[in-house]
């Protein structure tokens, strides 16, 4: 469009900037949006794949049983509170399980002030979980909110 018709800017016609070609600073801006468009659009392609496998990972590690069970009494549980203190933490017999709603985890991750089955020191669960990045992942919790 600014090719064909081209484009005179209000400045111009009051006699601001007259040398200034406002036809060459729109394709710029043009030329850099679709920059930074096409950027955004690798990343996005890039990222996919990368969710597929760590997702099929998880699949394999539930359906061919690699995950460990414990059961046992919540110790040191430790609240979400909001936003600034996501974390969720509790011990059950020494293992330490961690977790917030933000992190990008295919695991449990739902805390306690969003309705969480996880809620309080002394409640009796089994959980299975799997190792993996560092940190003890939960893949099934069994139990009740009645303690």
């Amino acid at each position: 469009m600014i090719k064909r018709y081209g484009f005179n800017h209000p400045m111009q016609t009051l006699g601001f900037f007259p040398n200034l070609n406002f036809t060459m600073i729109g394709k710029f801006f043009a030329f850099i949006i679709a920059f930074f468009g096409f950027i955004i659009l690798i990343v996005m392609l890039v990222q996919i794949p990368i969710e597929l496998i760590e997702r099929r990972k998880v699949k394999e590690i539930i359906k061919n049983n690699y995950y460990k069970t414990i059961e046992g009494r919540i110790e040191s549980f430790s609240p979400a509170y909001n936003r600034d203190q996501p974390n969720e933490s509790f011990e059950i017999s020494g293992v330490k399980f961690s977790y917030s709603e933000f992190d990008d985890i295919y695991g449990y991750s739902k805390t306690s002030i969003h309705g969480g089955i996880i809620d309080s020191t002394g409640q009796y669960l089994r959980i299975s979980y799997y190792f993996m990045d560092g940190q003890n992942i939960i893949c099934k919790i069994e139990g009740n909110k009645i303690h």
